[in-house]
């Protein structure tokens, strides 16, 4: 098959939005079909996520617009002059990416939100003609989701309705999402979860990462202030007394001002440790050689899945899941993989176990279920999916 994918985040953008296009674009290029890629050029990202893109894949690289014609339509949006569904620097990024395509055949396009000039630029393909099918992949809902700007939704609504009715195709990655948009496309959704590529971890370093001689907990990602508690966490932190000094908690990612806060908050800010990103070399070696791993669940939003919580099923790495339970989509994933407990918002469990850690000070080794893990392989993921547009 000839096949395009539309990704505006792409590597070498170190972004956990352009590893599922990535690895996707991977397989499927290695299972034999054609593959391009759409993406924006010029992106200002000082890290990269060190991925080796195949050299059979075609990659169509568009400048994205400049800062200052981002700051005119935001002003022009602030005055009341123009309406638009959810402003930003790709706002005009489509046209000159659609241009790019505009003469070419496709056998399908897999076009992945967000940013959703993505799926537009897919919805023109498809109504030009250029592709037979189209896949519209959601990472996350759009006007459903728990990041959207209430401010758009009525025009969000209804661009999301208009491209999921012309698209073959609704890929989503997890089932409570899926039969969230089963209820208006029952007969075209379609659950792809994200996963990992177990190629990425070949090239950790291998020199061990904490020197500290401390029983090091970690995060590594995204701390959402609305959506991620911390509570939890640090009020069993701050019981541990006698056992404090033993302890690094690591926060590596954007938001960390807000961590810090909390952290002060609760007197703990002596063994809270905050840092910027890493590039995605460094945020597995740090995965691997933590004593375990802070996952933080979604408050309130049933579905929400990150790509993290699969790096982390391969870490090899006890996970702690915050806020998450048996019941959740994130901490079934845990308790079915059998790489780290559920604690909910549990205080007392979460002390418990951070004090038996303290009192032993060694790494406890998971046995984890791998053939639930290798579900997740992108390899595997990919197969499904071709089995399916093919």
């Amino acid at each position: 098959m000839k096949i395009l994918i539309i990704a505006y985040l792409f590597p070498p953008t170190n972004s956990i939005g352009a590893l599922r296009p990535f690895s996707l674009a991977k397989y499927l290029a290695l299972a034999g079909h054609d593959v391009t890629v759409l993406s924006a050029n010029n992106m200002k990202n000082n890290l990269t996520n060190n991925l080796i893109i195949p050299s059979n894949i075609k990659i169509i690289l568009v400048p994205h617009n400049d800062f200052i014609t981002t700051i005119k339509f935001w002003l022009k949006l602030l005055l009341g002059k123009t309406k638009y569904p959810a402003p930003g620097i790709t706002d005009f990024w489509w046209i000159k990416a659609y241009q790019r395509i505009k003469n070419e055949n496709y056998d399908t396009i897999i076009s992945t939100y967000s940013p959703y000039v993505n799926h537009l630029i897919a919805y023109l393909a498809k109504r030009s003609g250029i592709t037979r099918k189209w896949v519209a992949d959601y990472r996350d809902l759009w006007s459903n989701s728990h990041l959207n700007n209430n401010r758009y939704n009525m025009v969000t609504t209804y661009l999301e309705l208009r491209f999921n009715k012309s698209a073959d195709i609704i890929s989503t990655v997890s089932p409570p999402l899926a039969n969230h948009l089963k209820q208006k496309h029952p007969n075209k959704v379609i659950c792809l979860e994200n996963g990992y590529d177990p190629d990425d971890f070949l090239n950790i370093p291998k020199k061990q990462y904490w020197d500290n001689g401390k029983i090091n907990i970690s995060f590594t990602g995204t701390f959402y202030p609305d959506h991620n508690d911390l509570k939890p966490l640090f009020s069993a932190i701050k019981n541990l007394n006698a056992f404090k000094d033993a302890f690094t908690f690591n926060f590596f990612g954007t938001n960390t001002d807000q961590i810090n806060q909390i952290a002060k908050q609760y007197s703990i800010s002596d063994i809270v440790y905050t840092f910027s990103t890493v590039d995605r070399p460094t945020s597995l070696q740090i995965q691997r050689d933590s004593h375990a791993l802070i996952f933080l669940e979604y408050l309130n939003h049933a579905g929400i899945t990150t790509g993290k919580i699969y790096e982390y099923m391969y870490s090899n790495t006890i996970i702690l899941g915050i806020n998450s339970s048996n019941e959740t989509v994130s901490g079934e994933l845990i308790k079915n993989s059998n790489t780290g407990i559920n604690f909910n918002n549990n205080i007392e469990q979460i002390y418990e176990f951070l004090k038996y850690l303290g009192k032993n000070k060694n790494k406890l080794h998971n046995r984890p279920n791998p053939l639930f893990i290798a579900k997740f392989d992108y390899k595997n993921i990919t197969k499904r999916l071709i089995d399916i547009i093919k």
